[in-house]
């Protein structure tokens, strides 16, 4: 993706009515342990073998900041967990592009 993303404010509130939607208490709920669990993982083909795609799921402690330092905080620690791993500073790339 070369050309920047027009990110309009109808987008801006889609993207917030989704956000708000996933952490719901209807789209949420308490564990059952007596029931099994289904975990979903996202996989791709490298070399020979199909692998995980990575992760960081962090805690942002920030929620009396504006939005805009918030977002870069989250960046900062993106690239800080990137430097003890190379392939994470793609996901830093995307995340330049689609912010």
């Amino acid at each position: 993706m070369t050309s920047p993303v027009n990110w309009k404010p109808e987008a801006d509130k889609v993207f917030c009515d989704i956000k708000q939607g996933l952490v719901s208490t209807t789209a949420l709920a308490l564990p059952g342990y007596s029931k099994p669990f289904i975990q979903l993982v996202n996989i791709q083909q490298h070399e020979a073998k199909m692998r995980p795609i990575a992760y960081i799921s962090s805690k942002l402690v920030a929620c009396a900041l504006p939005h805009c330092i918030r977002a870069l905080i989250a960046a900062l620690m993106v690239v800080e967990i990137s430097q003890l791993n190379t392939t994470l500073l793609m996901l830093v790339n995307f995340l330049q592009i689609v912010y």
